[in-house]
């Protein structure tokens, strides 16, 4: 029996398999932030059960599913992977920060200008969401391009969210504790 590929739950290779997570000990859940999906899951230690929580973002155009053009040979396909990945938004690494009871998310936004041959385009600009201890959204904002851009490479100290900072050539890093500013209205 051959198996076919739904594309509607086809998102578009690597780039969209990474499960990011974090751990609030407090209260004993493991919250769950997958690249493809807006909503933001987690498990319960003490019911074991999963949860699903609705996200509202100024994202409000999801990630469409990838539809596989047919090929016989050659590296096209790896190649509509890509343009799919940087021409759609994407959420990232998600960390509990105990210190101000607060959850951060990444998320990367569509690059329109990304070109498959040129370098120069691969990079998608940043944001941030920070989610209060119910999993709702606070506070959204940009990241600069001055942080790197693998915001897989930040943690959470006394002082804030730390996230490495871009420097050419990568032969040492920096660190920046990224301030943010939330006034609740």
């Amino acid at each position: 029996m051959r198996k076919s590929a739904n594309p509607k739950y086809n998102w578009g290779g690597l780039n969209y398999r990474f499960i990011y997570h974090t751990l609030n000990k407090e209260k004993g859940l493991l919250v769950l932030s997958f690249p493809a999906a807006g909503d933001i899951y987690f498990y319960s230690v003490f019911d074991e059960k999963m949860y699903r929580v609705p996200q509202t973002t100024t994202f409000s155009e999801y990630i469409r599913p990838f539809r596989k053009r047919k090929i016989w040979y050659g590296s096209l396909a790896k190649q509509d992977y890509i343009m799919h990945y940087y021409r759609n938004y994407s959420f990232q690494a998600i960390y509990w920060d105990p210190y101000r009871k607060v959850y951060y998310r990444f998320a990367e936004k569509p690059n329109s200008s990304f070109d498959y041959y040129d370098y120069q385009t691969y990079y998608k600009e940043k944001a941030l969401f920070v989610l209060d201890e119910k999993l709702a959204v606070s506070c959204e904002c940009s990241i600069p391009p001055d942080y790197y851009k693998m915001t897989e490479y930040a943690f959470v100290t006394r002082d804030g969210l730390c996230i490495l900072l871009y420097q050419p050539g990568m032969d040492s890093f920096y660190i920046g504790v990224y301030e943010i500013n939330v006034s609740n209205q």
